[in-house]
C-alpha cells in the first residue's frame, strides 16, 4: 500500500515537472523578449525610406532640427540646423540600441548631437561646464507608425523623430536653415525691437528668438498683460509651435509662407497654414512684461550672451563676436556677495591663457516693470585693444538712465530693451 502511494506521488511530481518544463519552453524568456523589442526598433529606424526628421528640445531650453538616416550596419548620417556647414554637410556616427534600464537609442560616436551636450561648448546657449543641456543617449518613450518619442537618459531633453516625407530629402535641413536666415531671421532685422502680430482681428506683441528657437507672445486683456512662450520646430517653409498659443477660441499652432519687406519693416504670413496675418515693426511696446524684471533680478544662475547689443536692426552692433580672443561673454546677477551684478568676459591673453575681465554694475527694480543698472568699476586684467573698447561700449549702454524692459523669451532667456530707445536691446540666454 505504501509503495502504491509512493509511486502515485512520484508520478504526479514527474507529470508536474514535465508540464512545467514544457511551459517554460513555450514562454519567451525576458531577455529574448527584450532583444526582440530592440531588433524591432532597429528595423523601424532603418526601414524608413526617407529617413527621419528630428526635433530636439534640450533641457537648457530652445529647439533644434535634425535629419537622420539610420542604416542596418548601425551607422547613422545626419544634418543639423546648428550652422550652414552642418546643414549642408552630413556627419556620420555609430548608433546602437541597448536597454540598461529601458530600451534606449545611443549615438555612440561624436556628432552634431554631442555638441549640444558638450559642457565645453556654449555657442548654443548655457555656460561653460554645462553647455546647452542636450543628450546623446535617449530612452524610448513611445513608438508609433510615423513618430518616435524619446527622452534623454542624463539631461532629460526631448527628442521627437518623425518619419520624413519623400520631399524631405538630404537637402531638407539646408532648406530649413535658409528659411531661418533669409525669411524668419529678417524679422529681427527690423529697426525696432517691438513687433506686432495682427491676426484674427486682434493685435499681439510677438518675439521670435531665432537664437534659441522660441516664440513669445504678450497681449493685454482687461488691463492685465498675459505672456506666453514656447519652443518651435523649423521646416523648410515655416515653424511649428511645440505648445499652441490660445486666446479664447483662437489657437495658433504654426507660422508659414513668410514674406518679409525690410524697407517697410513688415511681413505677411499664414497662421495655421490658412489664416492671413501680418507682422509689423512699431516704435513703442504693445505690451510690457510685468514679470520679466522680477524673474531676471532673482535669477542667480549665469546667463550666456553670444553677442552684445543689437541696434537699429544690426545684430551684434559692436561686433563683439569678431574678436578672435573672446571665449565667451556672460551676464550674472549677484555675482558678488554684496549684490553686485556683472558682465564678465573670458578671453585668451597673449600667452594663450584663459583670462577673465569683469564689468561690475548693480541692478534695481525700484521703477515698476523696469530694471536699471548703475555701472561701477572693472575687475581683472583688461584685454586691451578693440576688445576692451567694445566691452566699455557695452558697459556704457547697460547704464541707460531710464533702464530696460525685460521680456522673457524662454526658460531662462531674456531680452532687455531700452526704455529710452526701442532700437537698442540685448539678448541673454
Amino acid at each position: 500500500m505504501k509503495k502504491t502511494i509512493l509511486f502515485a506521488i512520484l508520478g504526479v511530481f514527474t507529470l508536474f515537472s514535465c508540464t512545467r518544463k514544457e511551459d517554460i519552453n513555450d514562454e519567451i524568456r525576458p531577455d529574448k523578449k527584450l532583444n526582440a523589442t530592440l531588433a524591432e526598433y532597429k528595423d523601424i529606424l532603418t526601414a524608413a525610406p526617407n529617413g527621419w526628421v528630428g526635433y530636439l528640445y534640450p533641457s537648457g531650453g530652445g529647439g533644434f532640427t535634425f535629419k537622420f538616416n539610420f542604416n542596418k550596419d548601425e551607422t547613422v548620417s545626419m544634418y543639423a540646423i546648428l550652422s550652414e556647414e552642418y546643414a549642408t554637410t552630413a556627419k556620420s556616427s555609430l548608433f546602437s540600441l541597448r536597454a540598461p534600464q529601458i530600451p534606449s537609442l545611443y549615438f555612440d560616436t561624436y556628432n552634431y548631437l554631442h555638441e549640444l551636450a558638450d559642457p565645453k561648448i556654449t555657442k548654443y546657449g548655457g555656460t561653460y561646464s554645462v553647455g546647452a543641456g542636450g543628450d546623446f543617449e535617449f530612452g524610448i518613450v513611445d513608438v508609433g507608425p510615423d513618430t518616435i518619442k524619446l527622452r534623454g537618459n542624463f539631461r532629460k531633453s526631448d527628442l521627437i523623430l518623425i518619419k520624413a516625407k519623400a520631399s524631405e530629402g538630404d537637402d531638407f535641413i539646408a532648406k530649413a536653415y535658409d528659411f531661418v536666415q533669409n525669411k524668419l531671421g529678417k524679422i529681427e532685422r527690423f529697426p525696432y525691437y517691438y513687433k506686432k502680430l495682427s491676426v484674427n482681428g486682434k493685435d499681439y506683441a510677438i518675439t521670435i528668438n531665432t537664437d534659441k528657437s522660441t516664440v513669445s507672445i504678450w497681449h493685454t486683456k482687461e488691463g492685465k498683460t498675459s505672456s506666453f512662450y514656447t519652443e518651435y520646430a523649423v521646416s523648410d517653409n515655416g515653424i511649428m509651435l511645440r505648445k499652441a498659443f490660445t486666446d479664447g477660441d483662437f489657437v495658433l499652432q504654426s507660422l508659414s509662407d513668410i514674406e518679409v519687406d525690410l524697407v517697410a519693416s513688415k511681413a505677411v504670413l499664414k497662421v495655421n497654414n490658412t489664416i492671413n496675418a501680418e507682422i509689423t515693426n512699431v516704435a513703442e511696446p504693445i505690451a510690457i512684461s510685468t514679470e520679466g524684471p522680477i524673474q531676471l533680478y532673482g535669477n542667480y544662475s549665469k546667463t550666456y550672451t553670444s553677442y552684445g547689443f543689437n541696434y537699429d536692426g544690426v545684430k551684434d552692433y559692436f561686433k563683439l563676436q569678431e574678436e578672435p580672443s573672446l571665449q565667451g561673454a556672460y551676464f550674472k546677477q549677484r555675482y558678488y556677495i554684496d549684490n553686485y551684478d556683472v558682465m564678465y568676459y573670458d578671453y585668451l591673453n597673449a600667452n594663450n591663457a584663459s583670462t577673465r575681465y569683469i564689468s561690475v554694475m548693480r541692478g534695481n527694480i525700484n521703477t515698476p516693470n523696469v530694471i536699471k543698472y548703475s555701472v561701477n568699476n572693472y575687475n581683472g586684467t583688461s584685454p586691451g585693444g578693440t576688445l576692451a573698447t567694445k566691452i566699455a561700449n557695452i558697459r556704457s549702454w547697460f547704464g541707460d538712465s531710464e533702464g530696460y524692459y525685460v521680456y522673457p523669451t524662454g526658460n531662462g532667456f531674456y531680452d532687455l530693451v531700452s526704455v529710452a530707445d526701442g532700437k537698442k536691446w540685448i539678448r541673454l540666454y
